[in-house]
C-alpha cells in the first residue's frame, strides 16, 4: 500500500501575477493536480506546533500542569505577568490567511470541469476525491474559526473572499454565533465525508474525515458550554455539547488503543494527525538528563507539576493529594507510603516520579539524587517530576 499525506507547508497559491505568463487563478482549477495543490494550501495553515517561538516547550508549560526549564523562555509570559495585548504568545491571526484560502477554494471549485480527462484511467478516482474537497475545505475553515474564537471570543467571520474595503470594514460576529456556524457546518459536512481515505486514490492519510468534523463540532460546543462563555450555566449548552461528544464516541469510527499509544497510523484513537520525519527531539529535550547522553542543549525540558500529579486519581477512583503533612486519600485500598503505585494507569504513561523505573534506571529526584539539580542550569527536573 502506498501511503501519502496531503498536509504540506502553507504556500501562497493565491497571489497570481496575471501578466507574468505563469499560472492564473483559472489555470489552477483546470487539472486535478493543481486543484489538489490548492486544497493542500488550505491544509497548510493547520496549527501544528505547541508554541512556535519557545522551541521545545509543550503547551502545558503555559498553565499549572508543567514548568519549563528555561526561566527566560517566552512561554513563561503566561505566568509572569508579561503576557498582554502588546506582548502576545500564540496569536494565530495568520489563520485568517487559511480562511481566505478556504473561501477562495470554495468559490473556485464550484465551476471545475475536468471532463476533458474522462478517458484517463484515474479519472473516476480523481473525481471521487474532488467530490470530498469542498467538504474538507469547509471543515478546515470551521476549525480555523474555532481556533480564533477560542482565543478571542467575538471575531470577524468572513465566509467569502473580501475586497480591501470589505476587509477593512467587516464587523465582529459574536462567539455564540461563530460556534453556531461551526456546529451546523461540521454536522452537515460530516454526513458527506468518509470515515477514511485508505482504499481510495493514493491511500492518503491526514485528511479531514467525518470523525474530525464531528470532533471539531464537539470541541466548539464544549467551549461554548464552559463557564467562560456560559456564565449562567445554561444546562442546554452542556447537554448539546455532551450529545455531540456522544455522537462521536458512538459512531464506531474510533476505538481505545489497548497499548495507550497513538504515535502510529494504525491506532484506533487517531482523529487527525500531522506526520513528521523521525526525530528524537521529544526524548532529548524531556527525558531525564542522564538518559540523553549529553545531547541536550540549553535549559529545555517540560517538567510536570504537583498539580498535574494530583490530577491522577487512585485506581479506585479516589482523589489523592500531597499536603504539608503527607499524602491524603479516602481510598481504603491505597497505600499512601507508595503514592506513585496504584494510580490511574495513565499516570505511568505521563509522569516519571521518584522511585519509578525508566530505561532500566530508577528515577532519583530527591535532593542529591541522580535526577535532581540544585540549579536550572544543571538541567535536572525543576519540579521533582
Amino acid at each position: 500500500m502506498t501511503m501519502t499525506l496531503l498536509l504540506a507547508a502553507g504556500c501562497n497559491f493565491l497571489d497570481f501575477d496575471e501578466t507574468s505568463g505563469d499560472y492564473t487563478r483559472e489555470d489552477m482549477y483546470k487539472t486535478y493536480s493543481n486543484i489538489r495543490s490548492m486544497l493542500t494550501n488550505v491544509y497548510g495553515y493547520m496549527p501544528n506546533k505547541d508554541i512556535a517561538d519557545v522551541g521545545s516547550a509543550m503547551r502545558e508549560c503555559g498553565c499549572d500542569d508543567a514548568e519549563y526549564g528555561d526561566p527566560d523562555a517566552s512561554v513563561q509570559n503566561f505566568g509572569n505577568g508579561n503576557w498582554s495585548p502588546l506582548s502576545t504568545v500564540d496569536t494565530k491571526w495568520d489563520l485568517y490567511n487559511g480562511i481566505r484560502a478556504a473561501n477562495e477554494f470554495l468559490e473556485s471549485v464550484k465551476t471545475v470541469d475536468l471532463s476533458i480527462y474522462k478517458y484517463d484511467v484515474k479519472y473516476a478516482l480523481q473525481m471521487e476525491h474532488i467530490h470530498y474537497y469542498p467538504y474538507e475545505a469547509r471543515v478546515l475553515r470551521a476549525h480555523y474559526l474555532f481556533e480564533l474564537a477560542r482565543r478571542y471570543g467575538d471575531i470577524p467571520m468572513p465566509l467569502k473572499m473580501l475586497s480591501i474595503d470589505e476587509a477593512n470594514s467587516i464587523a465582529k460576529t459574536s462567539f455564540d454565533d461563530v460556534v453556531d456556524f461551526i456546529d451546523k457546518e461540521c454536522a452537515e459536512c460530516a454526513d458527506s465525508l468518509p470515515k477514511s481515505y485508505i482504499g481510495m486514490l493514493d491511500d492518503e492519510f491526514g485528511r479531514v474525515t467525518r470523525g474530525f468534523a464531528r470532533a471539531v463540532r464537539a470541541k466548539a460546543l464544549l467551549y461554548a458550554a464552559s463557564p467562560l462563555h456560559n456564565p449562567t450555566a445554561d444546562k442546554a449548552k452542556w447537554l448539546k455539547a455532551a450529545a455531540a461528544a456522544q455522537e462521536l464516541i458512538e459512531s464506531g469510527d474510533y476505538t481505545l488503543d489497548p497499548g495507550m499509544k497513538v504515535n502510529n497510523t494504525t491506532s484506533g484513537e487517531i482523529v487527525m494527525v500531522i506526520m513528521r520525519s523521525e526525530s528524537q527531539s521529544l526524548e532529548r529535550n524531556n527525558f531525564p538528563l542522564r538518559m540523553t547522553e549529553g545531547e541536550r542543549t540549553g535549559m529545555t525540558g517540560t517538567y510536570p507539576t504537583q498539580e498535574l500529579v494530583d490530577a491522577f486519581q487512585t485506581a479506585g477512583g479516589y482523589d489523592i493529594t500531597l499536603g504539608s503533612d503527607g499524602w491524603h486519600t479516602d481510598d481504603p485500598e491505597f497505600d499512601v507510603t507508595k503514592p506513585y503505585a496504584g494510580r490511574d494507569p495513565r499516570f505511568e504513561s505521563t509522569i516519571l516520579a521518584n522511585g519509578m523505573i525508566c530505561k532500566g534506571l530508577e528515577i532519583e529526584t530527591f535532593e542529591g539524587g541522580a535526577d535532581w539539580s540544585a540549579t536550572r542550569a544543571q538541567k535536572g527536573t525543576v519540579t521533582g517530576y
